[in-house]
């Protein structure tokens, strides 16, 4: 399906074609915050990639290992970055930062301490609570980041 998708949208932008960027100060991915529509979002970051997943209100960009959420207003209530090491290495974590991953520390001095903090046999998951604001970032066992969810309402 996903040449329906590219019919009926066109193609997605690149990682080459738009640097991905996640600034957990402003809370924003790519420039976009909490009051982005996806008209705005479509915009800078190219159509989704499939047509029967942006009705339902989930932009998907497999290219980015990005997938944002908007409402039934089309305005953006969250994100997820779910991508292998190497889409994450291409992304700027901070503003005009330098590419590459950060690590636990990083995300600690960015965010504050988190308010909560688990472990499974999987991954460590850390998770920061700010009234109807959450933001969770998972890392493997062995310490690499896993993913980053950021949901606004």
């Amino acid at each position: 399906m996903a040449w329906l998708s590219r019919v009926l949208l066109g193609a997605p932008h690149t990682a080459t074609a738009i640097v991905p960027e996640l600034d957990l100060a402003h809370l924003t991915i790519c420039g976009l915050g909490s009051t982005a529509t996806r008209a705005e979002i479509e915009r800078r970051l190219g159509p989704a990639s499939d047509y029967f997943m942006r009705r339902k209100g989930q932009l998907v960009y497999p290219q980015l290992g990005l997938e944002l959420s908007v409402d039934d207003q089309q305005l953006l209530v969250g994100f997820s970055v779910l991508a292998a090491p190497a889409i994450l290495a291409q992304y700027v974590w901070e503003p005009r930062g330098p590419r590459g991953v950060p690590d636990e520390a990083w995300f600690i001095r960015t965010l504050g301490l988190p308010t909560g903090r688990s472990t499974d046999d999987e991954e460590l998951m850390l998770e920061w609570t700010r009234g109807t604001l959450f933001v969770g970032v998972d890392f493997t066992l062995t310490g690499q980041l896993a993913d980053v969810f950021v949901d606004y309402r």
